[in-house]
């Protein structure tokens, strides 16, 4: 009844969300109705769900065209400074 493995992947948790994750695994098995391992086992998905959505923004390339060529950047975080980049590239001389 409910989740009793250990966990795969979790190189993408950070510490809190893996010591969460314990506890949650804990809690499902030591529920005794099959309600709340419903419960723990829904809010244990949605953690893993979320961390791994983080990973993905987090990791997204963009890339932007400049007069020598592409340059490409790794995170979301530069995704508004990549595209302020482009535009000022694409302005034509005057």
């Amino acid at each position: 009844m409910g989740f009793k493995g250990e966990f795969i992947n979790t190189d993408y948790l950070s510490a809190r969300e893996l010591r969460k994750a314990e506890y949650l695994r804990s809690k499902i098995a030591r529920s005794s109705s099959p309600q709340d391992v419903a419960i723990y086992e829904r809010k244990l998905k949605r953690l893993f769900q979320l961390a791994s959505h983080q990973n993905n923004r987090v990791n997204r390339k963009v890339k932007i065209k400049t007069p020598t060529g592409t340059a490409t950047f790794k995170s979301k975080n530069v995704e508004d400074f990549a595209r302020g980049v482009s535009e000022v590239f694409s302005r034509p001389n005057t």
